[in-house]
């Protein structure tokens, strides 16, 4: 087992470590920097394994740094440190627009390279520790997989949660990556291969038409209809049976595209209802 992932540019804080070792690995937690990446870089190793850390960092372009082996602590979660792997991530300089430190909901989206970067070490990470590759609902004892700061932060945190800050009302990530992280975990599990890509709805699309159809060939759908819609059980001559049996195939052909139709409407509706909110917190 590796605690170092092999996509991130290692840059330990000091030579020699002075942290103590992690006890487990449950959870994935992500942070926002308030800052960029060199900035946030230089802050870290000002005070080497002294002051704060965290284990990963991501930049605006998706270049990520790992700060800290992930066999041992970085003391970015408080008391959590001891068993979460911490992502921080700029926020600030080139390619973010400006806005206000002091107000936490206008921290800016996470660019589509950091969603693929995040998404990059949360996958390593998941293959290697054995986490859930599925977000936690909170930060009580027991929980693993992907989590965000300010499920642990005073003010936001459920009772019985596990303290990750002693800032009360603290929002990281903010309001706009926090809303980003299902997509993130999404992209995730696609790389660890666990499922495809949701951009399009074709495996979605082709699921439905298999449910509607299922029992029958796609290439011998009307040869199948018209065999379960035996024309000599309807009338006797043979002109009424032919005609019958068209009335019969044809009827069952728009029952079943009307309801293959009402599929793929939900289905469209929901992924424009996505990407609304994809363009909403971008």
């Amino acid at each position: 087992m590796s605690g170092l992932f092999s996509g991130a540019n290692y840059e330990p804080l000091e030579r020699v470590q002075r942290q103590a070792r992690m006890r487990a690995h449950d959870i994935i937690c992500i942070h926002t920097m308030v800052g960029s990446l060199r900035g946030t870089d230089k802050y870290f190793k000002a005070d080497g394994w002294g002051g704060t850390e965290s284990h990963f960092g991501t930049g605006y372009d998706g270049e990520i740094i790992q700060w800290q082996d992930c066999g041992w602590t970085a003391d970015a979660n408080l008391n959590g440190n001891r068993h979460v792997i911490s992502i921080e991530n700029a926020d600030l300089g080139t390619g973010f627009p400006k806005w206000n430190t002091k107000d936490g909901g206008a921290v800016p989206a996470f660019t589509d390279a950091q969603i693929e970067a995040n998404a990059r070490i949360i996958a390593w990470a998941c293959r290697e520790y054995d986490i859930p590759c599925e977000l936690i609902p909170d930060s009580k004892p027991g929980r693993r997989g992907i989590g965000y700061h300010r499920q642990g932060v005073p003010g936001h945190m459920v009772a019985d949660g596990e303290k990750w800050s002693n800032a009360p009302g603290k929002v990281c990530p903010g309001d706009r990556r926090i809303a980003q992280i299902p997509a993130i975990i999404r992209r995730a599990r696609v790389i660890m291969g666990q499922s495809k890509e949701t951009g399009d709805m074709s495996a979605e699309f082709e699921s439905a038409v298999r449910e509607m159809f299922a029992g029958m060939p796609a290439s011998g759908l009307a040869q199948q209809l018209v065999a379960d819609h035996d024309y000599r059980v309807h009338h006797s001559a043979p002109a009424d049976n032919a005609f019958g049996q068209i009335l019969s195939v044809r009827k069952e052909l728009h029952e079943r595209m009307d309801e293959l139709a009402a599929k793929l409407d939900r289905l469209l509706a929901a992924h424009l209802a996505e990407a609304e909110t994809t363009k909403a917190t971008s």
